[in-house]
């Protein structure tokens, strides 16, 4: 049988297809073996359409299609889908591999013998995904050999086999390598064509990296590693399996997805090793990175156990299960991934993430990292200020190359060349760029607020550029539709957006908070001043962060955020209202565990900035524990992320309203402040409304977090933080406080001095008198002979009055007595 070429087939469309206006930006596939069509479980067809459904999937690789007397599977199965109102294209096939695609088909073509693979060309508006199912010949399994078993007569065998020399012996004497060889030549021309590539279905075959000395001791490995052939070529050649990617310890997320356990089916059936532990990852969807597409998440679809010497075994890994129905079609597991699609260069073009674009600000002073996509082994050429640099593009499709430091100014542009393509950036500026994010309070628009008019007369500043990340959503109280809920589940969150120059128009749309901090640090350095901000309106910390992270801080978020109590039910309850009308199995959302950190933060990895600003806690407040642990983690995750320990890290302390934890929760955030390098609160309790969130006087916080950058960002001699409580002391019947940073304490216009009071050891509070007594003292009455604590503005809504020099406010605060 010849196994070098692929067969044309004929095209035939699906008559309940649909049109597709316009490219997607995100894409959910899988991939599942479905067992001989189904028919080796009772309802097993039904099941197969089900399992789609409830995948959520927009492109569907199926495995072991029989067409069984001459019925046309393909056909069949696409009007079963359709029925639970999936409409789908596809082409019919004459090998045992199918695609399905809610997306346009174009062309297909076909191979069959020891093995077989069907491509098919996804039309996503102007850009293309060449698609192609793969089943692997299923002769020399030969990750039998080391659990003691043939993998041609799968008979028991005296002894396991644990040379790995012998194992791929054995292992390359069957058609996998070069039907794989040939699907791999196939899409380098797709590749070279721009198109992206997804290859995906049952290789009969594990993975290099599941077979590691980590991992020798599992599964009936017996000590041995092997790297088995068709994931290496699939590496060699710069794709990436998306369950590695996403889960890359093959120990806390083995994944297999072979033998599964089926509810309908005598466990003796399902296996083939009956006295070993056989369990493996067989089953895969392998991409082409460099382009369009960016995995961002992965899954098994399929039962939560599995068959191992022959007998049901629960999984007890880390892996992410999606549970069917009541009936599960197969004897594999399918795996789903969730792909980011962003129209724009494919693999066979080359390009910048969108942030490099027209009229954007480059960090000055800094070693500027340009990375972008490009065809394999082309040589890229970049000029910037004078300087050029040039490089290949690596087998993964992707480039970078390091730009030397610039100084402020305007007017740069930047060049890239790849062949006889050529395009330039312009009106580039270099000064100072800031991250701006958090939630409604940092989303707040200039418009808004109360001294928009006046801002607004004096927007226009072309110094002062805005990358304004803005969402089609709101995440108030609405549902959104069932098209809405597939876009935030893919990760299509912000609309494209572009740099501008801060004007009326621009100003008025942007996060108030952002724009007065920028426009005082404009006014004050005199350099071109970026602002990058991604703030969503009810967001939690822990969207923030990214799930690493969130594994090794809070792991009980990872799977359990919709239960657990370290999540504000507010919270959770508005994400399930939000995404009422998703049919997913597995719903994201902004609020969920480390969204927002992949859709608004990931993309700007190695993209300079001088550090970052945050108002976010409102939707953290009732868990003040939880949320201490998820402050210090999202600092440090973001240094991280940017390779810069030292970033400067400004935050806000949330305003005054009446809720009753948040006197705690402010401490909680001046003490967080304190206690981690680099980070400084803003302090914005005196400017709160008693029932509204969101108080209108957003300049000056914007200018509070620009005193604080001048000063320790930027060297300024001006005062930049509130006055902190050093100590509180018994002395004569009074308590005398201590404070750092005052040079001058001071009320407005004079006032009596509110705000304080004092706590007894049964908890009793008593409000008190105090007053200043020094440039950096206050005394205070005690009333009480078993006071221990001594606090100020300790009420959710606080009429509180100390300031320091430079009209900065004392933060709320509790203090034991004597507490140095």
């Amino acid at each position: 049988m010849k196994l070098s070429i692929f067969l044309t087939a004929s095209f035939l469309a699906c008559a309940l297809s649909v049109s597709l206006s316009g490219a997607p930006s995100d894409i959910r596939v899988l991939q599942l073996n479905i067992w001989q069509e189904g028919t080796m479980v009772p309802g097993g067809e039904d099941a197969i359409a089900d399992a789609i459904a409830e995948s959520g999937a927009d492109i569907v690789f199926l495995e072991e299609i029989r067409n069984y007397g001459g019925r046309r599977f393909i056909p069949r199965i696409a009007g079963k889908t359709a029925g639970k109102g999936i409409r789908m294209h596809w082409h019919d096939s004459s090998s045992d591999c199918g695609i399905l695609s809610r997306y346009p088909v174009a062309e297909d073509s076909i191979y069959s013998g020891p093995g077989s693979v069907h491509k098919c060309k996804i039309i996503m508006g102007r850009d293309t995904i060449s698609a192609y199912s793969v089943h692997l010949d299923y002769t020399h399994y030969a990750c039998y050999l080391p659990r003691g078993y043939d993998g041609v007569s799968w008979k028991k065998l005296g002894a396991p086999v644990t040379s790995e020399e012998e194992i791929l012996r054995q292992n390359n004497a069957s058609a996998r390598i070069p039907v794989l060889s040939r699907v791999i030549e196939d899409a380098a021309k797709e590749i070279s064509r721009g198109n992206d590539v997804i290859i995906c279905g049952d290789f009969n075959e594990p993975s290099a990296d599941d077979w590691t000395i980590a991992t020798a001791g599992t599964a009936d490995h017996n000590g041995v590693s092997v790297r088995w052939p068709c994931s290496t070529l699939l590496k060699e050649a710069g794709f990436l399996d998306t369950y590695r990617e996403i889960h890359p310890d093959p120990v806390t997320h083995p994944g297999y997805t072979y033998p599964s356990d089926n509810e309908s089916v005598d466990p003796g059936k399902l296996t083939w090793a009956p006295d070993a532990d056989e369990r493996d990852r067989i089953d895969f969807i392998w991409y082409y990175p460099g382009g369009r597409l960016t995995a961002v998440d992965a899954a098994i679809l399929g039962p939560e156990s599995s068959i191992a010497r022959g007998c049901r075994e629960p999984e007890t890994s880390s892996d992410i299960f999606i549970k069917p129905g009541k009936v599960w079609p197969s004897d594999h597991k399918g795996v789903i991934a969730d792909f980011k699609y962003k129209s724009g260069p494919g693999p066979g073009n080359f390009g910048l993430a969108e942030i490099w674009s027209d009229g954007m600000v480059i960090q000055r002073d800094t070693r500027i990292l340009v990375e972008g996509t490009g065809q394999r082994g082309s040589r890229i050429k970049v000029k910037l200020g004078g300087h050029s640099r040039s490089t290949k593009v690596g087998s993964d499709g992707k480039w970078s190359v390091i730009m030397p430091p610039l100084p402020a100014g305007t007017g740069y542009e930047m060049t890239l060349t790849s062949g006889k393509k050529t395009f330039t950036i312009k009106d580039i500026a270099v000064g100072e760029v800031w991250m701006c994010s958090g939630q409604s309070n940092m989303e707040f628009k200039l418009a808004g607020c109360d001294t928009a008019s006046e801002d607004l007369k004096n927007a226009d500043d072309s110094g002062l550029r805005l990358f304004n990340m803005l969402s089609p959503l709101t995440t108030y109280g609405v549902k959104w539709t069932e098209e809405q809920t597939r876009d935030v589940n893919a990760c299509r969150y912000y609309n494209p957006t572009k740099w501008e120059k801060s004007g009326r128009n621009s100003a008025a749309r942007f996060s108030a908070v952002a724009w007065h901090f920028g426009k005082m640090l404009r006014d004050s350095l005199n350099v071109p001043v970026g602002l990058i901000c991604n703030a969503v309106g009810g967001s939690t910390a822990e969207s923030w962060m990214p799930m690493d992270a969130i594994r090794d801080s809070l792991p009980v978020l990872e799977h359990g955020w919709d239960t657990s109590s370290l999540a504000m039910e507010w919270a959770r309850d508005r994400a399930a209202f939000n995404m009422t009308n998703s049919r997913a199995a597995v719903k994201r959302h902004p609020f969920k565990p480390a969204y927002l950190f992949d859709v608004g933060i990931r993309p700007h990895r190695h993209f300079p900035v001088r550090g970052a600003i945050w108002y976010q806690g409102e939707s953290n407040a009732e868990n003040i524990p939880a949320h201490e642990t998820m402050f210090r983690t999202l600092v440090k995750s973001w240094r991280d992320w940017w390779g810069n320990p030292e970033m400067p890290f400004l935050a806000v302390q949330l305003s005054s309203i009446e809720r009753p934890t948040w006197p705690e929760f402010r401490d909680s955030q001046r003490r967080l402040a304190d206690s981690i390098e680099g980070c400084s609160i803003a302090v914005s309790s005196d400017l709160g409304h008693p029932t509204d969130v969101h108080p209108r006087a957003k300049k000056p916080v914007g200018r509070r977090l620009a005193m604080i950058a001048l000063r320790d960002v930027y060297g300024f001699d001006i005062p930049g933080h509130s006055p902190s409580p050093l100590s509180a002391t018994m002395k004569d019947g009074k308590i005398i406080i201590r404070f750092d940073n005052a040079v001058g304490l001071t009320t407005p216009e004079g006032e009596s001095l509110r705000g304080f009071s004092v706590q007894t050891d049964d908890g009793e509070m008593t409000d008190i008198s105090a007053c200043i007594t020094g440039l950096s003292e206050v005394t205070a009455d005690c009333p009480h002979n078993d006071v221990k604590a001594i606090l100020y503005g300790w009420k959710p809504y606080t009429d509180a009055n100390l300031y320091g020099n430079g009209g900065l406010p004392v933060s709320t605060f509790k203090l034991y007595i004597n507490e140095q």
